[in-house]
């Protein structure tokens, strides 16, 4: 004779109750889950190393002050550094487009920065 607890796992038409739907046992589904962790962990880790990359973390972590230091210095390095006969390098546009993404940029800087990101047209 089959004990009731038995029975009751069996759903009393002699299906395994604790397979779950479709025969999924207990395992793959912690299983599956563990999987979806693990995706979501990499897909996370490789959205912060590539915010790493750009710099943004960086940026954020500056005081008001050094924040003011970086469009000064980054400003006066465009100006000296970079030609202004339409062959413009890319360490000048990538200044360029570091100064129009702070706030601490003025529209004289907005101006001057503009000038290195433009692409001349014929």
């Amino acid at each position: 004779m089959e004990h009731p607890v038995m029975a009751l796992l069996r759903g009393g038409r002699g299906e395994d109750v604790a397979r779950g739907p479709e025969g999924v046992t207990p395992k793959a589904s912690v299983v599956g889950v563990v999987v979806v962790v693990l995706v979501f962990a990499a897909l996370l880790f490789v959205q912060a190393a590539s915010r790493q990359l750009r710099g943004e973390d960086a940026l954020g972590q500056l005081s008001a002050e050094e924040r003011r230091e970086l469009v000064t210095t980054t400003q006066r390095a465009l100006v000296l550094g970079c030609p202004r006969d339409g062959i413009v390098s890319v360490r000048c546009v990538e200044q360029a487009e570091l100064l129009l993404s702070l706030e601490e940029c003025d529209s004289v800087c907005r101006d001057i920065a503009r000038a290195f990101v433009a692409r001349p047209t014929r």
